[in-house]
């Protein structure tokens, strides 16, 4: 038995077909994830698996009750601080569904946050099937993705790690039998040219060989001899021929090339140079303090992720420092480009390629590789704004942010509704970003690969370590745990203190020390706990 069967499902929209599955079945309690990149469909396919919606052709068979977590739109998430997914999630779960099918479940969530949806999903006994680009929340939940390309399904075993992994040997195995076939050819064409020169060669003139002094009766012999083996030459070039016609066609794997973003040079400044200055202070609305800062500096070659816990400042601080008032100082050689959650640079009534141009500081040759790099296409620059996605959108509008003349970017959430593909790109396009770049990012993965140094946002406090997040991490876990060991001895030595307590024979002085050092080792307990 399974928890869903499809059969013959196809879904058209417009003209444009978005899939097609012959045959594909659930097994009870898998646990899949749905990817691919903007555009083609998921969410579609998400809406038709669980009855929202109808198919163009076939038919989907499910078996037991069905719950629906539907994407919260990131305006209102922005509001609620991640609390309508969190609760869309508890009453998703709290009826108890058979299969669960489940849009985005962390989009706009913080680590803590997701970690809960994460435990949340663990403890789900049914059916899952999950559409998420974030990497990590893909390995802790899944053991089946499909990849949503070119109409079809592909099915992987393992979580996303393993579909990487089989993924890149895929690549490596596409490349080879291409350029095995490749060499194939070159082979057999090369083969026959020469069989071809060597006939040619015997088509020698008789006034030549009679040059050559050669007689009429040697030249004659030779006649006979070189129809012979002009014959063999034909022989074996139409045989040649013949391989290489039935050779396949073997089609060359599509790769993009890596593109470096070098600064214009009126925007070049040395490594390590500061752009802007932190003074000790603190960040403020009306009202209220969100935190104190230690002073720190942003610097040429940073690649600094602002991380803290939803609605503990972090877009407060963006904007603050793009107003340059203290304690925050941007210094003259600075050039700020500002990718904000709402897109405001983008001109919806423009094509791509004329907001593209709009910003442009490099050639058009570097336009395209950025472009591209993001999978934008030649016959895509000339839409207009107005009819992309918003997974499109924000890919633009990070391609014009980072061909603008800019030595600092500062980007708030670059990666909501961004495609693994888009996400892994945007890493490289960063990381080889010769200036300064800060970053807040929900997706860990992201926050992981790019992240030199941490901006934290933390019981009040804004400091930077200058550390990658891994290390942050592990520093973090090391001291977690000897507060829990020191906790246990505490606890223990408590225990053990209670236990004398009891014992009626105590004088009065030794029981005044007791209850002393039962306080002095309570208050210890309780401090550890609360930092």
């Amino acid at each position: 038995m399974f928890s869903i069967e499809i059969h013959d499902l196809t879904m058209e929209i417009g003209a444009r077909n978005l899939f097609n599955i012959p045959e594909l079945r659930v097994k009870p309690n898998a646990r899949i994830g749905i990817i691919g990149q903007n555009g083609t469909g998921k969410t579609t396919l998400l809406e038709v698996l669980s009855g929202k919606r109808e198919a163009t052709t076939g038919s989907v068979i499910r078996s037991g009750t069905v719950g629906v977590i539907e994407q919260i739109p990131a305006e209102a998430e922005k509001l609620s601080g991640g609390e309508k997914t969190r609760k869309e999630v508890q009453r998703a779960l709290q009826e108890r569904p058979a299969i669960l099918f489940a849009d985005e479940p962390t989009s706009n969530l913080d680590v803590a946050s997701t970690q809960h949806v994460i435990r949340d999903f663990k403890r789900f006994s049914g059916t899952l099937l999950i559409i998420s680009h974030d990497r990590d929340f893909l390995d802790a939940i899944v053991d089946e993705i499909w990849e949503l390309e070119r109409e079809t399904i592909t099915v992987y075993k393992g979580n996303y790690s393993d579909y990487a992994a089989q993924k890149k040997k895929q690549r490596e195995q596409e490349q080879k039998a291409y350029d095995d076939n490749v060499a194939e050819k070159r082979k057999l064409q090369s083969a026959m040219n020469h069989r071809k020169q060597i006939a040619a060669s015997m088509e020698t003139s008789q006034a030549k060989l009679f040059k050559k002094g050669m007689s009429r009766k040697e030249i004659a012999y030779g006649n006979m001899y070189k129809g012979t083996q002009q014959k063999s030459q034909h022989k074996t070039i139409k045989a040649t021929q013949k391989r290489l016609e039935r050779l396949p066609d073997v089609e060359k794997p599509f790769l993009f090339k890596p593109v470096k973003i070098t600064l214009p040079e009126s925007r070049k400044l040395k490594l390590g140079t500061t752009l802007v200055q932190v003074q000790k202070g603190e960040i403020s609305v009306p009202e209220k303090k969100l935190f104190e800062i230690e002073p720190f500096s942003v610097k040429i070659g940073d690649k600094m992720a602002l991380i803290g816990q939803n609605a503990s400042g972090k877009t407060t601080f963006l904007k603050w420092l793009l107003k340059n008032e203290a304690p925050i100082r941007i210094l003259g050689s600075t050039r700020i480009a500002y990718f904000d959650q709402e897109l405001k640079g983008l001109n919806v009534d423009e094509t791509m390629l004329e907001n593209v141009n709009r910003v442009n500081a490099h050639d058009m040759q570097m336009a395209m590789d950025v472009l591209g790099s993001l999978h934008f296409e030649q016959s895509d620059l000339k839409k207009c704004v107005s009819v992309l996605s918003g997974g499109e959108r924000v890919k633009l509008y990070l391609a014009m942010i980072l061909l603008s003349d800019a030595n600092f970017l500062v980007l708030d959430e670059p990666t909501n509704y961004l495609d693994i593909a888009a996400l892994e790109a945007l890493e490289g396009l960063i990381s080889s970003f010769d200036g300064a770049v800060l970053f807040v990012s929900h997706d860990t993965a992201f926050v992981r690969n790019i992240a030199l140094e941490v901006l934290q946002i933390e019981n009040g406090k804004m400091k930077l370590e200058r550390k990658s997040m891994q290390q942050v991490a592990q520093e973090k876990e090391s001291a977690e745990q000897v507060v829990e060991e020191d906790s246990l001895l505490i606890e223990l030595r408590l225990s053990e203190i209670a236990s004398k307590l009891a014992d009626p024979k105590l004088s009065q002085a030794e029981k005044a020390s007791l209850d002393e050092a039962y306080l002095e080792n309570s208050r210890k307990l309780r401090k550890l706990k609360e930092n």
